[in-house]
């Protein structure tokens, strides 16, 4: 076994073992999130009790928000691992090491070098939103995944110099990822790779253009294939202000043989998509008739980008402070690197950090146009941006080295986000304890006694300049900041994010089988269904029309002639409320109802209604 590769198993090691600690330690510690989670481990959930692997279903009837894919893998964890908090997440936690694992390999074949691909890898592991999205039940870890997968073994095909039967099954494999990300999420499995590859090409054409206008400059000339990451490559000169590095160093890598670069099986690769992706949909068009299709392509993808699902979130300023929040602690030098993408792909002068830029820039401006806005919709973009950021990082720590010295904003930005954000956070959340008595005083204690200090030292360690072990900080503040959150806070104020406990207690008070009817808010109604076993539910709200996006097929109560239709033998009936639920509970009933409240956490009330005899 060569040293090199000897270095590639390190690492891959070392970024499995930190991966399985942050998305892994104590993965099913706390209930299912509401509302999101119960809904997809709520439709799994009914899938293997009806012993249906085929179709979706949510209370009892077929629904398409998303296709099978994520559902698969929910139902075969259930069934090896059982029903469980554990077995719901246990999928995203194994994506989301997947996809740390593939963005160093992508980093590899992108740098030719091991240590900014190791950097990018640790920058993606320890994001603050990657970190949460590989522990939570959700389709974007894996539709991330499949993308970033996908563009990996594009890269492997167009810029690899791997022999060519290498290289063309590496363009096969582009096919089958965008496969499972089109039974993953729809249309966005085969679009977001293509913003990847069009960006390629878009640099790959610029670069031809200016080959053939200027020969000496063009890839006859390449040589140096490790680009500008080298030490020779440096100078005081190029690296006299470091935190807006400016490089002219061109991008002097050559295409493994333009000729065949990019020569891809169209024929094959085609046939293996619709092999793979195909057979879902025809079943599901020929079951339910052509509607199926237009309901899941105009309503549930196309439908979502023109019109709003959660208008309070529908700003510019949404996604540009999810993906700057979202990589904390790196967040710090985020901006330069995507300033330096910027820099290189309007000068043209490295190819590697343009098409990265390029890639994330038509992604980004995709789902900023989109008028339905999510913190996780934006996620695909994390691998890209990981990379600007651990290239750029390695390209900085280069030029200090060389004596150069950071910039005032970066040193600004990192005492920012080391030295006020965490303390921050945990005085916002201390002060939402003690009004609202949450409950979470110790663990909030042992996140500001052990997090805080540590973060601390990693800035103290970057003033010092002593970068690496600023950075071997940051990563154990992060390793501990999750543990304590995931570990112990989160588990604390269970009943404050979950439908868990309150479905115990109702279990408890009904009996089995429980017969009682069942009202929740909109945001509870699918965590109350899943955990107390009972598809008896119903919403209540004061404004029918606007539920759900896509309609369920449970009662919709918004009067006192609703409340009335519950039928005598259904009472008592249990409520999973809001405050401003329990208040229009109050307003519709009258004397022949009383109220009882059972249990309260913060936001999330419990309450038995019954008839007054």
């Amino acid at each position: 076994m060569s040293v090199s590769l000897k270095k590639d198993l390190y690492f891959l090691s070392t970024l499995f073992v930190l991966c399985l600690i942050l998305f892994g330690f104590r993965l099913g510690s706390f209930g299912l999130l509401d509302p999101d989670e119960p809904f997809y481990a709520l439709t799994a959930k009914e899938m293997l009790l009806r012993h249906d692997g085929w179709t979706p279903v949510l209370f009892g009837q077929p629904q398409f928000e998303k296709p099978i894919l994520f559902y698969w893998i929910l139902y075969a964890c259930f069934k090896f691992f059982g029903i469980s908090e554990f077995s719901s997440r246990l999928g995203p936690c194994l994506a989301g090491i997947l996809t740390v694992l593939i963005t160093y390999l992508w980093g590899r074949v992108l740098f030719r070098r091991k240590e900014p691909a190791f950097i990018s890898a640790v920058v993606l592991a320890t994001a603050l939103e990657f970190i949460i999205l590989s522990r939570i039940v959700l389709t974007d870890m894996f539709l991330c995944l499949f993308v970033t997968a996908a563009l990996f073994c594009f890269t492997v095909g167009a810029y690899g110099r791997a022999p060519n039967i290498y290289r063309k099954t590496a363009w096969i494999f582009v096919f089958v990822f965008c496969a499972l990300g089109f039974l993953t999420k729809g249309p966005l499995g085969v679009l977001l790779p293509f913003f990847g590859i069009i960006s390629y090409i878009c640099v790959n054409e610029a670069e031809r253009l200016r080959s053939e206008n200027c020969p000496s400059k063009g890839l006859d000339n390449a040589s140096a294939t490790e680009h500008s990451l080298t030490p020779r490559a440096l100078s005081r000169s190029e690296f006299a202000s470091a935190g807006q590095t400016n490089v002219p160093a061109r991008d002097n890598s050559r295409l493994a043989g333009r000729e065949d670069a990019f020569n891809v099986p169209w024929v094959l690769g085609s046939a293996i998509f619709l092999l793979i992706a195909a057979p879902w949909y025809a079943a599901m068009t020929v079951q339910h008739g052509p509607g199926f299709l237009k309901d899941f392509f105009i309503h549930e993808n196309l439908r979502r980008f023109f019109v709003p699902e959660h208008k309070s979130f529908d700003t510019f300023l949404f996604y540009p402070a999810a993906v700057w929040i979202g990589f904390f602690p790196w967040s710090a030098f985020v901006p330069g690197a995507l300033l330096y993408g910027l820099r290189q792909t309007v000068r043209g002068r490295w190819k590697i950090f343009s098409s990265l830029f390029l890639s994330f820039a038509l992604t980004f401006l995709f789902f900023v146009a989109a008028k339905s806005k999510l913190l996780s919709y934006i996620f695909p973009v994390f691998p890209a941006v990981a990379l600007l950021t651990g290239g750029w990082l390695y390209r900085v720590y280069r030029a200090f080295g060389l004596g150069a010295k950071p910039k005032f904003f970066l040193t600004a930005l990192c005492f920012v986000f080391f030295v006020l954000f965490v303390p921050g956070l945990v005085g916002v959340v201390g002060i939402l304890n003690s009004r609202d008595k949450m409950g979470v005083f110790r663990p909030i204690a042992g996140i500001a006694l052990t997090v805080i200090p540590v973060y601390w030292l990693a800035f103290f360690s970057f003033w010092k300049k002593k970068y690496k072990l600023a950075f071997i900080f940051t990563v154990t503040g992060t390793v501990i900041f999750s543990a304590l959150s995931f570990g112990w806070l989160l588990p604390s104020a269970d009943g404050l994010f979950s439908s868990k406990y309150k479905g115990a207690i109702y279990r408890e008070e009904a009996g089995l089988p429980p017969q009682n009817f069942i009202l929740a808010g909109k945001l509870f109604v699918r965590g109350a269904s899943y955990y107390t076993g009972s598809k008896n539910v119903g919403v209540l709200t004061d404004d029918p029309g606007s539920v759900f996006y896509t309609k369920h097929p449970i009662p919709i109560l918004s009067t006192r002639e609703d409340i009335l239709k519950i039928p005598a033998s259904q009472f008592p009936v249990y409520c999973f409320f809001r405050p401003k639920e329990l208040k229009f509970l109050r307003q519709l009933v009258d004397g022949h109802f009383s109220i009882t409240l059972i249990q309260q956490n913060s936001e999330r009330i419990f309450v038995r209604l019954e008839r007054v005899a």
